[in-house]
């Protein structure tokens, strides 16, 4: 009976360990889930701070360049308004009207713009007003002005035109002016001309301009730094000319005596070339020969 008292106690005995064990493996998984839970969420939160973080960074950024590109707007809006009212002030001079009366207008247009147009050129204080018969019926896109003319006297033809509805899409002086040195022509471009219409906004903008397209060229080369090279060494024979160079369409490099002027002037200096030794110099026209190489 003894042994049977014992192996019963000894059984509640290993019941007892049994359940202290169990106890202690749910305390220790307890503890060990109100440790991990805090971390879990710790580490969550961490990294939802960093996200935001990175988000805030990216929308201060975005909100800087905005704020830079809002800065370079309002400073080119500046200088148009201050473009605007010098080109008012000059409109409303009693000596730009008097100065208006001495030019001379020529041009084609539309008959359903031929109206609007003369009473605006007429109000903008033009007198010598004279529209010239248009079989084609090609409606006006270029604007040509002589030496005399005053640009923002053109900018004033320019505005009429366009905003009788007119495509003018190239404003540029007479290549020679010699006998209209005071004549604003607008009239219709014979190729047609692959550049988008001005708009009253661009007006402001319009010029400076070259004085012509001929060029008095005194050598050219296939070779830029032969080219240079006779540049340098020519400087002083040809005082006081400045020597200037220019790629020309055949990628050949013109070293010239000045560029972009009329061609009296030009054939001028060709003659000067050709008393100082440069018996193959020669007047060449062009509008793309782009900008003076040695400036760089």
């Amino acid at each position: 009976m003894d042994t049977k008292y014992a192996d019963a106690k000894e059984g509640e005995l290993r019941d007892l360990l049994l359940q202290i064990t169990l106890k202690e493996k749910r305390a220790r998984n307890r503890s060990i889930f109100y440790v991990i839970i805090p971390i879990l969420v710790g580490g969550l939160w961490l990294f939802f701070s960093l996200y935001q973080l990175r988000a805030l960074k990216e929308e201060s950024r975005r909100l800087s360049e905005e704020i830079q590109q809002k800065k370079q707007e309002l400073k080119e809006l500046d200088g148009k308004v201050n473009r605007r009212d010098e080109f008012i002030e000059a409109f409303a001079s009693s000596e730009a009207l008097v100065r208006r009366r001495a030019v001379t207008i020529q041009y084609v247009a539309n008959s359903s713009q031929k109206e609007r147009v003369e009473t605006a050129l007429q109000r903008l204080g033009f007198t010598r007003i004279k529209s010239q018969a248009n079989p084609t019926n090609t409606p006006p896109d270029t604007i040509l002005f002589g030496s005399s003319v005053d640009l923002e006297d053109v900018k004033l033809v320019a505005y009429a035109f366009i905003s009788a509805g007119a495509q003018i899409k190239e404003i540029r002086p007479f290549y020679d002016s010699s006998e209209r040195a005071s004549a604003i022509e607008v009239g219709s471009s014979k190729a047609g001309i692959r550049k988008p219409a001005l708009v009253v906004q661009d007006i402001p903008d319009i010029g400076p301009f070259r004085p012509g397209n001929a060029f008095p060229v005194v050598g050219s080369f296939t070779d830029r730094n032969e080219a240079l090279g006779f540049a340098r060494k020519s400087k002083l024979r040809f005082t006081p000319y400045a020597l200037e160079m220019y790629l020309a369409e055949n990628d050949y490099y013109a070293v010239t005596l000045g560029g972009y002027m009329n061609q009296a002037e030009a054939s001028k200096r060709v003659r000067f070339a050709k008393d100082k030794g440069a018996k193959d110099a020669y007047v060449w026209v062009s509008d793309n020969w782009g900008d003076n190489l040695l400036k760089e």
